[in-house]
């Protein structure tokens, strides 16, 4: 069983930053997705799931909050699971 982690990015700096936040703290139970938002396809998720700016984080289907400055800081990461081995 492994945490699915999905990154809706633009390719931008923050994009950019975020994406390379959790690869970092990511261990064997994450399961990263990263979702290019200039693919169409990729933009009817972007609605069904209600995002509205990029870069977007979810994770097992739920849109984490950003932390108080707009981004997806470590802490916040960790606080949902993320670089937490799921127990077997």
């Amino acid at each position: 069983m492994k945490r699915t982690i999905e990154v809706f990015t633009a390719g931008c700096g923050v994009c950019d930053e975020t994406l390379q936040r959790i690869r970092d703290i990511a261990c064997s139970s994450c399961d990263i997705v990263v979702h290019d938002t200039h693919d169409a396809g990729v933009m009817d998720q972007v609605r069904e799931l209600g995002i509205t700016m990029v870069p977007a984080v979810v994770v097992n289907g739920h849109v984490l909050e950003r932390s108080a400055d707009g981004r997806y800081d470590e802490q916040l990461l960790r606080e949902v699971g993320i670089g937490s081995p799921l127990g077997g």
